[in-house]
């Protein structure tokens, strides 16, 4: 079992080769695991608990190898918990962790599983959907969309951010016709992402501080400074706020934002592996914020990957 600690690498990401080289080492492995077996069965027979001691210590190797395994790989894909700790780097003025730093501090257990095992630590600080169903986001969509400085900030977009009204969550609508671009779904996310963080710096302004002198050089969520500089009109709905800061940082910083990730060795330019509802939306009379134009209802979703 110790022996069986394999760290597959694929060629240019090329699954075959990971899985040609996973099968080829597990096959090993069976045969040197059935060798030390029969072995085991000599040393262990009639001796229950040398048997079970044997089997909680085989156990325990077999756990901690596949997760030191799992802790060599390097994944250089964003998804959804390696976009987190990217996002907590940009929100706290932090430089933008490498894939290898991402991925050694990336969670190797289910959110729920985790929570279950570490129920004092504390959760995200909000959740994103991307993907949602127009109808999911009725009410609130239709708040927003009044509000013409929504509609001007989403204007042009491949997709809409609705923030929920308690800042704990934000839904995405994609655009159908905007899927196939590689950063499509990413855009979206840190662009939700910025948005939660303005949210989080309108409500306690002590969450947008400036970095602390000789870090956070560089990209970074928009500072209580840059939320102040916006004009609000007094009463509005936050969201609308935050979503209109947001997309101005989008506007200036994404490219940069992209470059630098790239730079670090991130694969931007691929598909993003990050959790999907799966639907899709269109939105007719031209572009999101122009006059007439909303997203459809009655659009027909795309049941997504």
């Amino acid at each position: 079992m110790v022996l069986c600690a394999p760290c597959p690498r694929a060629v240019q990401g090329n699954a075959a080769d990971v899985s040609a080289k996973e099968g080829s080492q597990e096959t090993a492995v069976t045969l040197v695991g059935m060798v030390l077996g029969l072995l085991a069965v000599r040393v262990t027979d009639q001796r229950p608990l040398l048997a079970w001691g044997v089997f909680l210590s085989l156990t325990a190797a077999h756990v901690y190898c596949n997760m030191r395994a799992v802790r060599a790989l390097v994944l250089r894909t964003p998804n959804t918990p390696r976009l987190r700790i990217v996002a907590a780097a940009l929100a706290a003025g932090r430089p933008l962790p490498s894939p290898a730093a991402a991925n050694a501090a990336e969670p190797l257990l289910p959110p729920p599983v985790a929570r279950l095992l570490r129920p004092w630590a504390p959760p995200p600080p909000y959740a994103i959907t991307l993907g949602v169903r127009v109808g999911h986001v009725a009410s609130d969509l239709a708040a927003l969309w009044a509000d013409e400085q929504y509609a001007s900030a989403m204007a042009g977009r491949g997709y809409l951010v609705v923030p929920a009204r308690d800042g704990a969550s934000c839904r995405v609508v994609l655009r159908a016709d905007n899927v196939d671009s590689a950063t499509a779904a990413l855009s979206a996310w840190i662009h939700a992402a910025a948005a939660m963080h303005v949210f989080a710096v309108l409500r306690d302004p002590s969450a947008g501080g400036e970095p602390r002198a000789g870090r956070g050089r560089g990209v970074r969520f928009p500072t209580l400074q840059e939320v102040a500089a916006v004009p609000r009109r007094a009463g509005g709905d936050v969201r609308v706020a935050a979503v209109a800061v947001a997309s101005a940082w989008m506007d200036r910083h994404a490219g940069a934002l992209w470059r630098r990730m790239a730079a670090q060795g991130w694969r931007v330019d691929a598909r993003a592996a990050l959790e999907d509802a799966g639907y899709r939306a269109t939105w007719g009379g031209g572009a999101p914020g122009s006059r007439g134009a909303s997203p459809r209802r009655t659009a027909s979703p795309k049941k997504g990957r």
